[in-house]
């Protein structure tokens, strides 16, 4: 049913009609993207309830699964160096890597650093633990902080995987996105993952 409005514009009666424009349905991945960013809220953040996924790297900290993971990909780096390089390369990088140390022991100024006064060695004690302090203070925060990007990073990732429902996305990218966003969900922390194993915190 449609509704005729009059009305004067410039000394000039008008008629106007308006219809109702039926209700759209709404795509379904849209609704699903929906229903989840409203599922965030109910999320425990660091309360797990149930134990860690056996095939997670779990550390009790942020810091202790950044250090981990640092690790891993050193290890990781090193070992792809390996598989890629002959061992002729090989053997003329450690013959170079010999030379320049022996060279770089030899420049050492070891005399000056003995020459250092213990003026200048206690005010740098004093300003590397007025520091300390200082980072320990702020740690809580910054940490927690980086803790809240982490999820919101993960939680928008599953947002636009749900998104491309409808799209050809390689399934192996929705397994991914799920997984990462699974670990907060069950009340963990996540800072990423090297070579496909997710290293997971208790607390920031």
């Amino acid at each position: 049913m449609s509704d005729i409005t009059y009305q004067y514009r410039d000394g000039v009666l008008v008629a106007e009609r308006t219809e109702p424009v039926p209700a759209a349905d709404q795509p379904k991945w849209w609704l699903a993207t929906a229903e989840f960013v409203a599922s965030i809220k109910t999320v425990p953040f660091f309360r797990p309830s149930d134990p860690p996924d056996p095939a997670w790297r779990t550390f009790d900290t942020r810091a202790a699964a950044g250090a981990a993971t640092r690790a891993a990909a050193r290890e990781a780096a090193v070992d792809a160096a390996m598989d890629a390089a002959v061992d002729a390369a090989w053997d003329a990088a450690r013959a170079a890597a010999r030379e320049a140390a022996m060279d770089a022991t030899r420049d050492a100024t070891w005399d000056a650093a003995m020459d250092a006064t213990w003026d200048a060695a206690n005010a740098a004690w004093d300003a590397a633990r007025a520091a300390a302090r200082a980072a320990a203070r702020a740690a809580t925060v910054a940490t927690a902080n980086a803790a809240a990007r982490d999820a919101a990073g993960d939680a928008g990732l599953l947002a636009r995987i749900i998104l491309t429902a409808d799209l050809a996305v390689d399934e192996r990218h929705r397994v991914h996105a799920r997984a990462r966003w699974d670990v907060w969900e069950r009340g963990y922390g996540l800072l990423c993952d090297v070579g496909g194993v997710l290293y997971v915190y208790r607390r920031p």
